[in-house]
């Protein structure tokens, strides 16, 4: 039975964090990158912007998804039943699953803005797969 993954988040950590699931576990996960934007934001130029010396380069999520072996979901978590294996939409929609990737941008993580999720909670990410991932590891965030 494959492994659901809940990816929060659809920046380079989120892509990133897919592209090694496809690595690590292959066919054993079921991969879901869940962000409420539609595309993914390439900044390391943006600085250059206001000069007019580069561009802000914006991909549709939904194909760099699926390139890294994961399905896309236009959502926003709300919040994390962690007992549950629930996030749970700000439309109230549940999402259940195995293993909670959490890639916020930075600053995103207060516990004002995602119940549940916070610097007060121990582990927001289950083990990947325990034995099945070289070098897994129990984190808070990426």
């Amino acid at each position: 039975m494959k492994e659901s993954v809940l990816i929060a988040g659809g920046g380079v950590a989120a892509l990133e964090a897919a592209l090694a699931l496809e690595d690590l576990a292959g066919d054993r996960a079921e991969v879901t990158i869940c962000s409420p934007r539609p595309n993914f934001v390439y900044r390391p130029y943006a600085v250059g912007v206001p000069y007019g010396v580069s561009r802000v380069a914006t991909y549709w999520l939904e194909p760099l998804a699926a390139a890294a072996g994961a399905r896309y979901r236009c959502d926003s978590i709300a919040s994390v039943d962690r007992e549950a294996r629930l996030a749970v939409t700000h439309d109230g929609e549940s999402i259940p699953y195995d293993n909670l990737i959490v890639c916020p941008k930075s600053g995103q993580i207060d516990g004002k803005r995602c119940h549940g999720l916070g610097p007060d909670q121990p582990t927001l990410i289950t083990e990947f797969f325990g034995n099945h991932a070289h070098n897994a590891r129990n984190t808070n965030a990426i």
